[in-house]
């Protein structure tokens, strides 16, 4: 199964980072923010320890924080989506 979540990248206490585990239960395949901090980094910590597949999507300004090692990294130049321009 793949489960996708984007949360919170900063570091937080065990109320948090005990329920961001869970999807690692099932050896799933992680859709998530790429970031190797805060609960982005619990979440795929929790998977890959289940062996599950980590599928990383981040953007270039936040390469520098994005996890290693995983199974696929997809990073985008930027945020905009293609927005159409105004008639």
């Amino acid at each position: 199964m793949n489960i996708c979540v984007f949360l919170s990248a900063a570091d937080l206490d065990d109320r948090y980072t005990g329920p961001a585990r869970l999807p690692g239960k099932g050896g799933h395949t992680l859709v998530w923010g790429g970031s190797d901090v805060g609960l982005m980094k619990v979440v795929a910590d929790g998977v890959e320890e289940a062996g599950g597949r980590l599928l990383g999507v981040s953007v270039e300004f936040l390469a520098a924080k994005a996890r290693a090692g995983v199974d696929e990294m997809v990073v985008a130049k930027d945020l905009a989506m293609g927005v159409p321009p105004r008639l």
